[in-house]
């Protein structure tokens, strides 16, 4: 998702689907989950274009695993 190999829509998807539900919604995946519904949810009709909503869940994937890189240097 992060590198461009998969649409963020689809990857928050698959995170909230398959990570965040199996580790019981994880305070660190919250942003990630927020993104899946806003993109499940979007419609025309929103005064927020998919893209930028597509944008904010690349940023928390990367923000997640600039995270989890820093704490797995302490």
């Amino acid at each position: 998702m992060v590198d461009g190999s998969l649409d963020p829509a689809d990857g928050a998807f698959r995170i909230r689907r398959d990570v965040a539900w199996e580790l019981d919604y994880p305070d660190a995946l919250h942003p990630l989950v927020v993104c899946a519904h806003n993109l499940d949810d979007w419609d025309e009709n929103w005064n927020v274009p998919v893209e930028k909503l597509k944008n904010d869940a690349v940023v928390a994937a990367a923000h997640f695993l600039n995270h989890q890189l820093l704490a797995e240097d302490d």
